[in-house]
């Protein structure tokens, strides 16, 4: 036996090389059950042959491992994984010490990339049920965030397999959406110590709220919140009143000057209402908005993240709007540069039966930087929430408000919801809603993955390239929305498109970037017309 295993050893590959290499039939190493395993030390396990096993139909390979899951999925009564089932099997093939380390280990080698079905087939099940068994949901952002990544790539690579049985995409991308929807809130967070793996699952398309079919509701209003600067920005803001503002039920810019003037007042210029916050909070008065900083040295110091005012302006707008601004259906803060489809925005509240007493909030909801601060909603898109969840934020900012936490100088990302200095608002606002445990509606992108709030301008607007890649989707962490478009869309090459600009122009609500006010006049004439 010690004789057979030394031969073994010397004409068969590694544990990396079982990531990367196909192997075929002639190279398989005749050993018995039970000196086979898995990843751990030489990779022993046989790809050979055409498996008589019913779940492998149409695979035109398999292993020992890709057998011993198939068995193991067959045992399965209900429609859930749970931990303890995987932890209960009688694994042989499986690693036994499946820790965090190994979890790691294997993302490390699942980034060699190879286009053979089944080697990837046993990359998407290792994950799957290693991360089952180490709890990778109690992990830290980063093992989250890599996990669901991997799995993601995977089930991209494996949409057009010819096998199935096993996990398919679909399963893996309904168990992301449901674990990304527990993952987006505080409290939940906590609930998914007990998250299993669902065994069946559909892309989910949103749809129509049924209860709203045949049913007639008050046209909702809507207030338009602008977090702005004068006088930089005239220019734009007379582009919205001439645009979009006049679709609003009342809009309002808010600034924060000194010397201070009046609290309240019209531009002349641009005919837009302007409420000063520096009259209301006292913080802005030592912090006002910075005159001369709009362009490429506003970058500079975003780099440094040392710049405006706009967390502290944004918070207290949203606390003034809440405790004493015009009631409202619906809040939305928007920048100066954003174009607002409000006509569409109100279609959408009907379609799916949003009403002033819901609690959900409505923007793009950003990734990119989860590991270190969550997910958030991207302000420059537009964030938009209902009036009860606007006086739910205002009261939870009602001591928050008036504790200017981190003097006048930012040093890093924000990492807590309070008066801090610096740009990101729009990730303060999310660190916020996780405290207020206020979600995302469902139905913030198409079917085809498509955002209804978007960062960027209408596509044949840009100046930029409208070509991508896979790791444009990747960065931006929209792998689930690349998922959806490989699907739905026939025609497209969808790794090649820049994920910014994959949008559909007849329905989107928000477009962003239009510095130029004619440039947003234009776009907001041309999408009128759609």
């Amino acid at each position: 036996m010690l004789t057979l295993l030394r031969m073994c050893l010397l004409t068969t590959t590694t544990a990396l090389d079982c990531w990367t290499k196909d192997l075929t039939p002639d190279r398989c190493c005749p050993m018995n059950d039970d000196t086979h395993s898995c990843f751990g030390g030489p990779f022993t396990h046989r790809i050979c042959c055409t498996s008589p096993t019913p779940v492998l139909s149409g695979c035109s390979c398999t292993s020992f491992y890709l057998q011993e899951a198939a068995a193991f999925l067959l045992s399965i009564r209900g429609n859930y994984i749970s931990p303890a089932e995987v932890n209960g099997w009688d694994w042989k093939y499986h690693p036994t010490n499946c820790d965090s380390g190994s979890l790691r280990a294997a993302l490390a080698r699942a980034s060699k990339r190879t286009d053979d079905e089944c080697v990837n087939l046993e990359k998407l099940h290792y994950l799957v049920s290693c991360g089952l068994r180490t709890g990778w949901w109690l992990q830290d952002n980063l093992a989250i965030d890599e996990f669901w990544n991997e799995i993601m790539t995977l089930s991209i690579k494996l949409l057009s397999s010819t096998c199935h049985g096993l996990l398919s995409p679909q399963e893996v991308f309904h168990n992301y959406r449901r674990f990304q929807g527990t993952y987006l809130s505080n409290s939940e967070f906590w609930k998914s110590r007990s998250f299993e793996w669902q065994r069946s699952g559909s892309l989910e398309t949103p749809t129509s709220d049924p209860r709203c079919n045949g049913v007639t509701f008050r046209r909702p209003t809507v207030h338009c919140a602008v977090m702005g600067r004068l006088p930089e920005e005239i220019a734009l803001a007379r582009s919205i009143m001439q645009t979009w503002g006049r679709d609003c039920d009342s809009i309002q810019m808010y600034v924060a000057q000194v010397p201070m003037g009046a609290t309240t007042w019209q531009d002349r210029r641009s005919g837009i209402q302007v409420m000063n916050l520096a009259r209301r909070y006292p913080v802005l008065q030592r912090h006002p908005d910075q005159v001369g900083h709009f362009s490429g040295d506003l970058q500079f110091m975003k780099s440094k993240f040392q710049t405006t005012n706009l967390i502290r302006k944004t918070l207290a707008m949203w606390h003034w709007v809440g405790t004493q601004g015009p009631p409202s259906d619906f809040v939305c803060r928007l920048d100066p540069d954003t174009l607002f489809l409000v006509d569409r925005f109100r279609t959408y509240l009907h379609r799916h039966c949003l009403r002033k007493n819901s609690m959900v909030y409505l923007g793009q909801v950003l990734h990119y930087m989860q590991r270190h601060v969550g997910a958030f909603p991207d302000g420059g898109s537009g964030i938009c929430l209902p009036w009860k969840a606007t006086q739910k934020f205002a009261s939870l900012l009602e001591e928050r408000v008036h504790q200017y936490a981190g003097g006048d100088q930012a040093t890093g990302l924000p990492e807590s919801c309070q008066m801090l200095p610096g740009h990101f608002d729009d990730v303060v606002t999310g660190l916020c809603f996780q405290i207020m445990d206020l979600l995302p509606h469902h139905a913030l992108q198409s079917s085809s993955g498509q955002y209804l709030f978007n960062g960027d301008m209408v596509p044949q607007h840009t100046t930029g390239t409208l070509n991508g890649s896979f790791a444009n989707w990747s960065f931006f962490r929209r792998l689930h929305h690349l998922f959806q478009c490989e699907t739905h869309c026939e025609d497209c090459s969808c790794s090649s498109i820049n994920p910014e600009f994959w949008v559909d122009e007849k329905t989107a609500i928000t477009f962003h970037r239009y510095k130029n006010a004619t440039g947003m006049r234009l776009a907001y004439h041309q999408l009128r017309a759609l």
